[in-house]
This record gives C-alpha cells, sequence and structure tokens, in this order.
C-alpha cells in the first residue's frame, strides 16, 4: 500500500516501536497506511488503538486509503488535462 501511496515503508521495528508510544505516533511513523499499522498491531502485540474510542478497523481504514489515494490519482489527472500536464 505504501508502494502505491509513493511513500517508503518503514522498518517493521520502527513501526512496532511507534505502536508501543501511541495510536498517533503510529498513524504519523506509517503515514497512515492500514497495513503498516496492522502489521505493527499484529507482529508487536500492542494494540494503541484498544484503550481509544477509536478502533482501529482494518476494512474501513483500508477502503478510507483507497478512496483518498483514487482522489489524489483523479484530480493529478484533472490538472495533467487541464493545464496540460504543468501544475
Amino acid at each position: 500500500m505504501c508502494k502505491w501511496a509513493g511513500v517508503t515503508t518503514k522498518p517493521t521495528a520502527e513501526l512496532i516501536a511507534a505502536a508501543k508510544a501511541s495510536a498517533e505516533t503510529l498513524r504519523n511513523v506509517s503515514h497512515n497506511c492500514p497495513a503498516c499499522i496492522l502489521t505493527a498491531i499484529r507482529l508487536g502485540n500492542n494494540d494503541p488503538f484498544y484503550s481509544s474510542d477509536e478502533r482501529f478497523q482494518f476494512k474501513k481504514e483500508t477502503d478510507s486509503f483507497w478512496n483518498r489515494l483514487r482522489d489524489k490519482w483523479e484530480h493529478e489527472t484533472e490538472a495533467d488535462t487541464i493545464c496540460g500536464g504543468v501544475q
């Protein structure tokens, strides 16, 4: 998923450390990538979302991720069409 979003995947150890810090830290370090967040939760045996009102739901997060990415791609395509590729 990181590749599609154009970001570098963080090392697993870094994701696990972020999960131990807080849900917000994990979201920031993972670039809000659902696959990276799930990796940190599962491999780190630590769910920073467990004690908060904001439970991590992989399906919901994945749908949101792809929708945001699709919107970004559509916007870039429109800009290319309108501006002839110059932004």
